[in-house]
């Protein structure tokens, strides 16, 4: 039988573990030139390892992060400390102003917007940070981790106490924006609806800078506590410090992620015949079911809440607009239907009252914040995905590019960018804080339960997309990715690539059938025999047994 029939399928063999026990040396069948009936493979020479971290671009590009995200904790504590020393000595309670209604309510869309910045610099100071406390502690499974709701039990810096403070602290950072400028609800309004009397809250800007600053003091602990190897987020460039400097996870059973589907495989190169589906996100990672309770466990807290406002603002003389902005028409009514809670009125002062309204208001807004949190896992197991699969392509992937260029060039990242702000904005509508009660309004509700919604199909979109293709599906587990390093190179420009370019010198056409790969784009990508090879079928058909490889073994495969 041809090596041609072999890529057919035709009367294919489906050979034994015991066949491939040489496999990574030089006495394979597969390399063996005594061997008739397989390959007649010449021996390939040592391929050198990938020296991604120890490339000099490589070393700035991860310098550069570092400076964006040192400006960024330098830019949060200074905003941080003007709130709070501007709310602390503004003692002037006669300070109004006379703007339109929806000056109030853009207001807390562009502070919003700042919170944005200022909090995923600090969050992902925060990440990186638990990332190299978790490989410390020889825990460190996945390139990704749901951020706030993963703890270190070795460092303090990033263990239970000071996360939790972290997600409290990041809930109040979005609540007090909508707490700086308020007005009266009972204030008389002659020019229906269009000017509104706003006056600055004392109490919402100590609350916004104090968020800030104990998120930047959590950060700069575990800056000082923390070895950080690299500020780079490429899951391959967190690998290959992960190889280099040794991960037990990784050097022990490899545990490799392997598709159902390739473990049903009944021929050794069927799977070439076709695109095989690699598992989805889902199947890969246990915490995205967190995420996915966490998302509908938001939502059915969303609709109760709405409902009970719908409920009692049928009821109340209030108004029956479902604008997206809530316009005020004149003393203490509505145009939207809405609700409001005057027990806050038997609370001495009117800071204080504003201060027990953002603690109400944060109860519900902390659902929201945990839900959009978690959602970063499924974005950035689906980045890491497109970044691992990029390197089987022509124009491979790119691990020089910083962390904030990785962010704007990743459309998934983008769009949870555009939502936590909008997010946040709307609930903001929906709990009006003012000086005399909390108002609730039901459109907004439904609008915030509408992008609610909005938000979970577009999760599950990212955690049920199956990749097409060969390429075995990583989703930046770090041993899995090990495993494959060894078969990557990268060129002058930075770009790292799966498949290595053969000596021309070393091939034949028998030798291109055994090594073409369907995944590869351009003329020069190859895969190795490791990975679609007859080794490749015992990592697909055989993951046991793969697992079970003596040191000897492995270590003739790394020196392929």
């Amino acid at each position: 039988m041809s090596n041609h029939d072999i890529f057919r399928g035709e009367d294919t063999q489906v050979q034994s573990p015991s066949n491939y026990q040489n496999v990574g040396s030089n006495d394979s069948p597969i390399y063996n030139n005594a061997a008739s009936d397989q390959c007649q493979c010449p021996k390939r020479p040592p391929r050198l390892r990938p020296n991604i971290t120890r490339d000099d671009h490589n070393v700035a590009t991860s310098n550069y992060t570092h400076h964006f995200c040192i400006a960024g904790l330098i830019l949060s504590t200074i905003i941080g400390i003007a709130l709070t020393v501007a709310g602390s000595l503004d003692r002037r309670q006669d300070r109004l102003l006379h703007k339109p209604y929806v000056f109030k309510e853009l207001v807390p869309l562009g502070l919003n917007l700042i919170v944005v910045v200022c909090t995923e610099s600090l969050g992902y100071i925060h990440a990186k940070t638990q990332q190299w406390s978790l490989w410390e502690e020889d825990r460190l499974e996945f390139n990704t981790n749901i951020r706030l709701l993963s703890y270190a039990r070795k460092s303090w810096a990033n263990g239970i106490t000071l996360s939790t403070a972290n997600l409290l602290a990041l809930t109040m950072s979005y609540t007090s924006t909508s707490a700086i400028l308020l007005s009266e609800a009972q204030e008389h309004d002659t020019t229906k609806g269009k000017m509104v009397e706003l006056s600055f809250s004392r109490t919402g800007p100590i609350c916004l800078g104090i968020s800030l600053l104990v998120q930047a003091t959590i950060c700069f602990v575990g800056l000082r506590t923390t070895k950080i190897k690299t500020w780079s987020s490429h899951p391959l460039v967190v690998a290959t410090i992960v190889r280099d400097h040794g991960l037990e996870s990784a050097r022990n059973g490899h545990n490799l992620h392997l598709s159902s589907h390739h473990q049903q495989i009944s021929g050794l190169y069927s799977s070439l015949k076709q695109p095989a589906s690699q598992p989805s996100a889902f199947e890969f990672h246990r915490s995205i079911r967190i995420l996915l309770w966490a998302l509908g466990l938001t939502l059915l807290v969303l609709i109760i809440w709405m409902s009970v406002v719908v409920r009692y603002a049928l009821t109340a003389d209030s108004g029956s607009s479902w604008a997206l902005l809530p316009i005020r028409s004149g003393d203490i009514k509505s145009s939207s239907p809405w609700v409001i809670l005057t027990f806050f009125n038997r609370i001495p002062g009117r800071e204080m009252r504003v201060l027990a309204q953002i603690a109400l208001t944060m109860v519900i807004q902390l659902f929201v914040t945990i839900g959009l949190h978690s959602s970063e896992l499924a974005v950035l197991l689906s980045r890491d995905e497109d970044a691992w699969r990029a390197a089987s392509t022509s124009h491979g992937t790119d691990t020089r590019s910083t962390s904030f260029l990785t962010v704007l060039k990743s459309w998934q990242s983008l769009i949870l960018l555009f939502a936590k702000p909008v997010i946040h904005w709307i609930y903001g509508l929906a709990m009006y804080i003012t000086y005399d009660g909390l108002v609730m309004i039901a459109p907004q509700l439904v609008y915030l339960i509408g992008l609610w919604l909005l938000l979970i199909f577009f999760v599950l979109f990212l955690s049920f997309k199956r990749p097409r293709g060969l390429q075995p599906a990583a989703y930046g587990h770090l041993p899995t990715l090990v495993e494959f390093l060894d078969e990557c190179h990268h060129d002058a420009t930075g770009r790292l690539f799966w498949s290595p370019k053969f000596d021309p010198a070393y091939h034949n056409d028998s030798v291109s059938a055994c090594f073409r790969s369907p995944v590869a784009e351009g003329p020069n990508m190859m895969v190795s025999s490791e990975s679609l090879g007859i080794f490749g079928y015992e990592r697909l058909r055989m993951p046991q047994s793969f697992r079970k490889l003596s040191n000897t073994r492995r270590e003739s495969y790394a020196d392929f």
